[in-house]
């Protein structure tokens, strides 16, 4: 193929297209200041196929192409028709025939082709410049072609450089339009996109909104309630104090009233003394033998009531905060989870693995295996089938049987198979193991783990931009181990080991 104009083939579409527009756009501004045919010419030709305008149509945005040029451009459409020159877009198919310009057209052809007989003759033999030169790129007549410049480059019709470079142009222009169509509706599907994640932000945050506004209520309800219920039982205890002070005054008078009567009784004659004395001591034994009732006032009892409403309010925002951070936490994965296939390369010999590769069984028999490369032999181990290099993913393993020790994890590619392993970051795997209920993670040191609850269920969390490897109780969300601060090199693989008796699934 022949690349006029000095176009390669390594040459890119928009070098060609910049250099080809700057220069004849330069020239043309130039030469149509004191040409008025050039701009004839300028105004007659397709934006498209850069020729004279064939059947001239007319755009609702007032730009004219070829009809052909701006069918071909529009084939693939059905809406949003955009104008290959100024891009405006028209949600339907508007075109109307040019006459006036198609006439226009065939005026400016004559007076060109009278123009071009003018100006095509070589400047130095004044002969008909018929041929193109492709190492100098230039046209050149046939005097030139067997001068001692040209006779050994390559010379062939300027007619058939001319189509050829137009035919190339043309080819960009198709590429360069579907392009620029592709841009357009990739935009546009990108700008509905935008809007319905934006609307449907908006939905969620006014959900959220809602949902607090209730929870406010709820909580402002039962706050009334237990400040009403406290309120009642304030009321009740201050009415029995008072009916103790009130009863205790009462029986404080009795006695006071028996007291001053015994004092003057003290101060009477021996037979005077000895008159009514039966009475005063009847009087004296009652009063003496009646206990006041001062146990409810003496212990305190008013305050226990108050006491378990507090208990009773702190254990429901317990539960309410508690709620609130495992629903957090879930949110902080959603969208990361992945699917993890076992690989079976990796498998080592007594581990039984399911036909689906998502199940675990640990055996004291020892399987017989194709040699592979990847496979561990000297750890009870098998890792994932795909590896990740960037992003966030969660993973869930499931424990049916522990047996006497398991681990879960990730690992680095080139963690050892066949040699002695360590369980470190350092060598390549970041693991949380558990052996006979005792957990733990190794770091720059053996971390001893105490879960709240056991976990029957982990979820191995990796952050490789962040460089962050968690495990986390799948059921209650308690975190059991992060690793932090790591600069990942290479894949990290889902990493799995399992003793014999063990039992386990990928979820």
């Amino acid at each position: 193929m022949v690349y006029c104009w000095g176009v390669s083939p390594m040459l890119g579409v928009s070098q060609f297209v910049l250099r080809v527009t700057d220069t004849q756009g330069r020239k043309r501004r130039d030469m149509a200041a004191v040409d008025p045919i050039l701009t004839l010419k300028d105004e007659s030709s397709c934006p498209i196929c850069l020729d004279y305008l064939d059947d001239p149509v007319l755009t609702a945005c007032g730009h004219n192409f070829c009809r052909s040029c701006l069918a071909q451009t529009w084939s693939d459409l059905e809406s949003d028709f955009s104008c290959p020159q100024c891009l405006a877009v028209s949600s339907k198919r508007i075109i109307l025939s040019n006459r006036p310009l198609r006439n226009v057209v065939e005026l400016a052809k004559q007076l060109n082709i009278k123009k071009a007989t003018k100006e095509l003759l070589c400047e130095k033999h004044e002969e008909s410049l018929k041929l193109f030169c492709q190492e100098d790129q230039e046209p050149v007549c046939v005097v030139c072609d067997r001068s001692r410049d040209h006779r050994s480059h390559t010379v062939y019709p300027i007619e058939e450089a001319v189509q050829e470079c137009r035919d190339w142009l043309q080819d960009c222009l198709i590429s360069l339009n579907k392009k620029l169509q592709l841009i357009l509706e990739t935009k546009l599907k990108e700008d509905k996109a935008y809007k319905f994640t934006m609307g449907e932000l908006r939905n969620q945050r006014e959900k959220i909104l809602v949902a607090f506004e209730e929870l406010e209520k709820i909580m402002e309800q039962e706050k009334q309630h237990i400040l009403k219920h406290v309120e009642t039982q304030k009321k009740e205890h201050l009415r029995m104090i008072r009916m103790k002070v009130t009863g205790m005054l009462k029986e404080q008078s009795i006695v006071q009233k028996l007291i001053t009567e015994i004092e003057e009784k003290c101060k009477q004659q021996n037979i005077e003394l000895l008159k009514d004395v039966h009475s005063v001591m009847d009087r004296y034994y009652e009063v003496n033998n009646h206990k006041p009732d001062i146990k409810y006032l003496v212990r305190g009892n008013t305050l226990e009531c108050f006491k378990t409403q507090h208990a009773y309010i702190k254990d429901k925002i317990k539960t309410v905060k508690e709620y609130f951070r495992k629903e957090l936490e879930f949110s902080r994965f959603r969208g990361f989870k992945v699917p993890i296939v076992l690989d079976p390369d990796t498998v080592h010999p007594t581990l039984v693995v399911s036909k689906d590769w998502r199940h675990i069984r640990g055996t004291d028999s020892v399987q017989i295996l194709p040699g592979r490369s990847k496979r561990f032999i000297t750890i009870c181990a098998v890792v994932g089938s795909e590896g990740f290099s960037s992003g966030r993913y969660y993973w869930e393993v499931e424990l049916h049987h522990k047996g006497e020790m398991w681990a879960v994890g990730v690992m680095t590619e080139s963690v050892i198979r066949k040699g002695r392993i360590v369980w470190t970051p350092q060598q390549g795997i970041w693991s949380i193991s558990a052996n006979s209920n005792q957990y733990k993670a190794f770091g720059e040191s053996v971390f001893i783990l105490n879960p709240r609850d056991e976990p029957h269920k982990v979820r191995v969390y990796l952050d490789y931009d962040e460089g962050r490897v968690s495990m986390y109780n799948a059921d209650t969300m308690e975190l059991l181990i992060m690793f932090s601060h790591y600069t990942f090199i290479g894949k990290l693989f889902p990493f799995f080991f399992l003793s014999a008796g063990g039992e386990m699934s990928l979820v």
